[in-house]
């Protein structure tokens, strides 16, 4: 982060080629120096040049724009996360479509029902909550281009399709040929939702790939 903020820096004119050449040179080490950065740190490795340090933090007195940066990437991951545990759950809820259980209404054995349709009523509460970190990414974002086909309606709805719910819900239904039906049309909408995260990653992997070219650029310029 550190490195992005002083690239940004040095391209809108606030700090001198030599000022950023340094820093950006320093800042290579914290790469391997893992939690490392900030001035009190670039002191020490600019043998205590305050002048050159204290350059990297120009204009991130509240450090949002850092805490955005740093937010997206870890929302991106649990994205990674949560989309592997619907597809696995999925898998899950049609190994046992067939796998006849007690429902349960307030602790007490309800109507009869299939582990399968159990396990869909687990993946869409899982879903709802992709829903809330697909907005959380996008409120994180600090670009002007949109993000790609996030919508209103979509953020609403935490499979993305409208009515979802409304068409295709009958969780307490037995049946194992409605719990396949409905284990296919949560698929559909999953591939879509992993769809999305990849285009998300394809943008971060390019910003970071011109954020290193530009940091090639000012090292060697």
């Amino acid at each position: 982060m550190d490195k992005a903020w002083t690239v940004m820096l040095f391209k809108q004119g606030l700090i001198k080629h030599e000022v950023a050449k340094k820093l950006l040179t320093v800042l290579a080490d914290s790469d391997h120096e893992q939690g490392q950065g900030g001035e009190d740190w670039l002191k020490k490795k600019l043998n205590g040049d305050e002048y050159t340090a204290s350059a990297v933090n120009l204009g991130r007195t509240l450090q949002e724009p850092m805490a955005r940066m740093q937010m997206r990437e870890k929302v991106s991951d649990v994205i990674d996360v949560l989309l592997r545990a619907l597809e696995r759950t999925l898998d899950k809820a049609e190994e046992n479509a067939d796998a006849v259980m007690a429902g349960q209404s307030h602790f007490s054995h309800a109507q009869p029902t299939t582990y399968g349709a159990y396990l869909l009523a687990v993946h869409d509460g899982l879903a709802r909550g992709l829903a809330q970190l697909e907005l959380a990414y996008r409120a994180a974002r600090i670009s002007d281009e949109p993000e790609p086909h996030l919508t209103t309606a979509q953020v609403q709805d935490a499979m993305g399709l409208e009515t979802f719910f409304d068409k295709h819900c009958n969780l307490g239904d037995p049946c194992p040929s409605e719990t396949r039906r409905m284990i296919g049309l949560r698929r559909d909408a999953l591939r879509r939702l992993q769809e999305r995260q990849a285009e998300r990653k394809a943008r971060i992997d390019k910003a970071s790939a011109r954020l290193a070219e530009e940091i090639v650029r000012i090292v060697q310029g």
